[in-house]
């Protein structure tokens, strides 16, 4: 559930281990789960199954979707997780809008100091949240659907070049239309090969029974 490209690493529900000094100055592990990570500089890996934050630093930027039985802990205990092993952003989004939370919070973190980003207003109207270190503004789109099934989407805007990004589904529904597109296109393929291969022996065939008649 990694990529990336010669930037760095994008990872997707990729754990993110970690060591801490302890009360007694002991090194005391740990692990977090941030649904979306953001490393500038890591060689990506998409074979990566964790992200050793001790080995190749910690993420600049984490992306946490809340959920009823972990935001209390997202909001508080895991931001200063993630400040105390050096992530730079992390945005917390509740999909359902039932939260006593704000939808989309952004977070500027240091190892001691934990600082909400001002929101602004885009174009279109939505008020959104902007990423220093992506260099684009998050804000949350309805789609008109129960809240209760996530019926809000996190959408980037791009103030450079004033577009909007795809959002998740819409990149995971362009990649499924590209996948059946490509199958389709090697089915037709094989079909065609089989085809030529089906006038090949007939020709065969029809070789060997005129070489027979002509003997």
């Amino acid at each position: 559930p990694s990529g990336g490209g010669p930037h760095g690493e994008v990872g997707f529900d990729l754990p993110v281990t970690f060591h801490l000094q302890g009360e007694r100055g002991e090194q005391v592990p740990g692990r977090l789960s941030p649904d979306v990570l953001v490393a500038f500089g890591a060689p990506p890996d998409p074979a990566r199954r964790e992200f050793d934050a001790d080995r190749l630093g910690a993420p600049d930027f984490v992306l946490e979707v809340l959920s009823k039985s972990t935001w209390k802990r997202d909001v508080d205990a895991k931001l200063k997780t993630y400040a105390a092993i050096g992530v730079r952003e992390c945005f917390l989004f509740d999909p359902t809008g039932r939260f006593p939370v704000p939808s989309l919070q952004g977070y500027a973190l240091t190892k001691t100091r934990v600082r909400r980003l001002p929101s602004t207003r885009l174009a279109n109207g939505a008020e959104g949240v902007h990423s220093p270190l992506l260099g684009l503004v998050a804000y949350v789109k309805h789609d008109g659907g129960p809240s209760h099934l996530g019926a809000q989407a996190i959408c980037w805007h791009d103030p450079a070049t004033g577009a909007a990004l795809p959002t998740y589904a819409e990149s995971r529904a362009e990649a499924e239309r590209a996948k059946a597109e490509a199958e389709h296109a090697k089915a037709e393929a094989e079909q065609a090969k089989a085809e030529v291969e089906e006038a090949k022996r007939q020709i065969a065939e029809h070789k060997a029974r005129v070489a027979r008649l002509t003997r």
